[in-house]
């Protein structure tokens, strides 16, 4: 790349200056040099533009819809938002398109009911419902709806719920996510039932996030595929079902004709991992004026965030003779690394992790596809 740092105003004035005769006035506030101050001003404008200009055309510096042209080079493309699918419950029937309001202040949204999921043994009428707005923020709220005034109004009804996350919401794919993925398509050729090609399609997806690939799992001509939501959680039975559909439609068990992407004889089973509760326990010191109560919460969110940096890459793959391997550990280190980035936390003693004192090494087979998650976080000082 060319190096235009050094192209500020002072550097360019300063050059035009020096081509001027030296019998000339050039002191500041000198004609010429009033003339070319604003010209200087301009130029590097002009050069702050071929930075970017040229940082957009590699797809490692580019960003937003410059990053999106690369991709589209290798036929990448970015996810669009989707919209969270919930379910909704009512103490009456409600009809098809009838719109009800969260009640979260500034953060509230509409939800549309989209369809009955019919009526629950204790008489009330179980329906899904869909953002009106698409992004995570649809995932978030629990709890009582509003009806939002429309000739679908429902006269007295007086249960309105937003319950279980159907399908969640997603926001539009990051940068970082569809350069990762870009990156990919150049690394790792997809064919034929390939590992590459299972983790290319599944992870294009919208709705999902990580993604292992584990071949003969069941013997010749199986496949298992586990996968996260894109938020890195444990993906609900009816995203499962979906991305199943898409792969390898199942009739009774999933089928070996060839629907699907999946190559005509590959029996492909698609999953979603386990959930491996990570309960911690240590001793703190903490500095002066904190109290336990102070810190206790920023603890947990320091090591929700290391265990979340664990699940982005919990897809990442190694590959030792021939063999493909998802190593997946909790190391007891960066967890006493969280805690100690804490304001108020000067110390960590008797760190244990599920009441042992060694790292978790997350099971990661055909079998079983363990995803770590924060349970209890007990602190004592």
């Amino acid at each position: 790349m060319i190096d235009f740092s050094i192209k500020t105003k002072e550097y360019i004035q300063s050059e035009q200056l020096r081509r001027v005769r030296n019998d000339i006035d050039k002191r500041d506030t000198s004609i010429i040099q009033t003339a070319l101050g604003p010209e200087s001003w301009e130029i590097e404008g002009i050069y702050l533009d071929l930075q970017e200009i040229q940082k957009n055309g590699i797809a490692r510096y580019a960003r937003g819809e410059f990053l999106d042209y690369k991709a589209e080079e290798r036929a990448v493309f970015r996810n669009d938002a989707i919209a969270a699918i919930r379910e909704g419950v009512f103490d009456k029937e409600v009809a098809i398109g009838a719109r009800f309001s969260t009640i979260d202040g500034d953060n509230s949204v509409i939800f549309a009911v989209t369809e009955s999921l019919g009526a629950a043994e204790n008489g009330y009428y179980q329906y899904r419902l869909q953002c009106e707005t698409s992004g995570i923020v649809g995932n978030a709220y629990y709890g009582s709806l509003l009806q939002v005034a429309s000739s679908s109004f429902v006269q007295g009804l007086t249960y309105a719920q937003l319950t279980d996350i159907i399908i969640p919401g997603v926001d539009t794919e990051s940068d970082e996510s569809l350069y990762t993925r870009y990156l990919l398509s150049l690394q790792e050729q997809p064919f034929g039932g390939n590992i590459a090609s299972y983790q290319q399609f599944i992870s294009s997806q919208p709705e999902c996030g990580a993604v292992q690939v584990y071949p003969t799992w069941d013997g010749g001509g199986t496949v298992k595929c586990s996968f996260l939501d894109a938020n890195y959680n444990i993906a609900t039975a009816e995203l499962v079902e979906k991305i199943q559909d898409l792969v390898c439609p199942p009739a009774e068990a999933p089928s070996d004709a060839g629907f699907g992407i999946a190559p005509i004889g590959a029996v492909v089973t698609v999953t979603t991992g386990a959930m491996l509760e990570i309960n911690v326990s240590a001793k703190v010191a903490l500095a002066a004026g904190y109290a336990l109560a102070a810190v206790q919460e920023a603890v947990s969110e320091a090591i929700s965030a290391y265990l979340l940096g664990i699940r982005r890459n919990w897809g990442a793959m190694q590959i030792s003779q021939n063999t493909a391997t998802y190593p997946v550990s909790v190391f007891l280190s960066r967890i006493s690394v969280a805690i100690l980035g804490v304001d108020g936390v000067n110390n960590v003693t008797g760190l244990a992790v599920n009441g042992d004192t060694v790292d978790i090494e997350c099971e990661e087979s055909g079998e079983t596809q363990q995803v770590p998650f924060l349970g209890a976080v007990i602190l004592s000082v």
